[in-house]
């Protein structure tokens, strides 16, 4: 007889096991992880209970590593404290994450280089969500690639299932179905619409959703199926298929890209209107208009919502015996810091000294 032994696991997926799935540590106000055979689920609780939707109450930082591969960048736009809810299992050499935002968020991140990300938004409000200024809809499935940064928006409702995994297996599953290693027309963001909700793939990232919410397992070989449907439905879509961006709309956002570029090259000091239009290239009028567009919100209250949204992950993330409340405000260019307490409780639900007491010494380490 002779015995079966496991494929060796690769460098990156033992680094990954290792920082994410060895010994339970404090990440954020709660971290549960549970071991189920070659499973290990990840419930991210949140500051309060959840209320009848099921949302906490949860920090950007812990917000920001939803992904575990990389992180995510948050700016809040509706002015609400961040409510989510999320869930997450790692199972077969992937990570398979349920995600529902209550507020409306600004948001960027870069894959690394060995990761790719899969995914379908289940509900979102189009007239707020968009990816590079393309925007989202319900019944959208979604293709990332490790190239360069993602940025997106997202409104209060979104729901979401992803799948990372590693980018050599999705080079692979496309080769065996088209002969090419990349997307097509070599994106690295692909958006395509799927015909109705009770398309295969569809109905597989729903079965997904609950599942996951529900700290249910996943079925043997749940990687390779949803890889397979899912490229082979992206291989499949047409050009009616796949989003556009208008004109204006694309030339919004790159105003907008350009001028939050200049917002955080500079965040540490007075940031003038005029200095961001001559960076932006435009007129304020013109600023103003890309903003509404793209953010519901004026340039002003962006920048003032950009620094207090890089205040908090610091606070979260400090240790309290090196750094000061103080010296972090000053970090962010907010230099008035009796209104820099007032506006973040206000946005947060605590004074910033709450949050760095809070806070453990050093991230991986119990708090």
């Amino acid at each position: 007889m002779v015995a079966r032994h496991r494929p060796r696991q690769s460098r990156q997926w033992r680094r990954f096991l290792e920082e994410w799935c060895g010994p339970v540590r404090q990440w954020g106000p709660q971290r549960v992880a549970d071991q189920r055979g070659d499973d290990t689920v990840m419930v991210d609780g949140g500051v309060e209970d959840s209320d009848d939707s099921g949302l906490r109450s949860i920090d950007l930082a812990t917000l920001g590593g939803v992904l575990r591969v990389c992180d995510v960048e948050l700016l809040l736009l509706d002015g609400n404290g961040p409510r989510a809810a999320f869930a997450s299992r790692v199972h077969e050499e992937a990570l398979f994450c349920s995600i529902s935002c209550g507020f409306h968020c600004r948001g960027r991140f870069m894959l690394p280089p060995d990761w790719a990300m899969l995914g379908y938004l289940h509900a979102t409000d189009e007239t707020l969500s968009w990816c590079h200024g393309v925007p989202l809809a319900p019944g959208m499935a979604l293709t990332v690639m490790p190239e360069g940064i993602s940025e997106f928006t997202l409104s209060p409702g979104t729901h979401m299932t992803l799948m990372l995994v590693p980018v050599a297996r999705v080079q692979r599953k496309l080769t065996e179905l088209s002969l090419r290693s990349t997307p097509p027309a070599g994106q690295a963001l692909s958006l395509f619409n799927l015909a109705n909700d009770s398309a295969p793939l569809a109905h597989h990232y729903q079965q997904l959703h609950l599942q996951l919410g529900q700290g249910a397992g996943l079925q043997p070989q749940e990687t390779e199926r949803l890889l397979h449907e899912h490229v082979q439905a992206l291989l499949g879509a047409g050009a009616a298929d796949r989003p556009g961006c208008s004109r204006a709309r694309r030339t919004h956002y790159l105003i907008a890209q350009r001028a939050e570029n200049f917002m955080r090259l500079n965040l540490r000091r007075n940031i003038y209107m005029n200095e961001i239009c001559d960076a932006a290239g435009v007129s304020e009028r013109g600023l103003r208009y890309a903003f509404e567009d793209l953010f519901g919100t004026s340039p002003n209250r962006y920048l003032s919502m950009l620094r207090l949204c890089a205040a908090c992950p610091s606070l979260s993330m400090a240790d309290s015996s090196r750094r000061s409340v103080k010296a972090i405000a000053l970090s962010c260019g907010l230099w008035d810091l009796s209104r820099f307490a007032d506006n973040y409780r206000k946005v947060f639900g605590e004074l910033p000294r709450d949050t760095l007491m809070r806070a453990p010494a050093q991230i991986g380490q119990p708090a």
